[in-house]
């Protein structure tokens, strides 16, 4: 038998001008203050405090990402 593997998360690729509404509670947005823009949101859970957490460690992943990034 052949397994196949769905990936759980996939990041996805949004057309200019896209609007959402944000409709549960507990969502966390991650805001970059050098550009004044939003550029993640965290929404694993229904619980703010677990979200935060997580957006925490994306944000470490992402001022890693900019630091790798300028080392180049």
């Amino acid at each position: 038998m052949t397994r196949m593997q769905i990936n759980r998360f996939e990041p996805k690729v949004c057309e200019k001008g896209i609007k959402f509404t944000i409709e549960n509670k507990g969502i966390v947005v991650i805001k970059d203050h050098a550009t004044d823009k939003i550029v993640g949101m965290v929404n694993l859970t229904a619980d703010p405090n677990k979200n935060t957490e997580l957006a925490e460690c994306v944000i470490d992943a992402i001022e890693s990402w900019i630091n790798n990034e300028s080392e180049h």
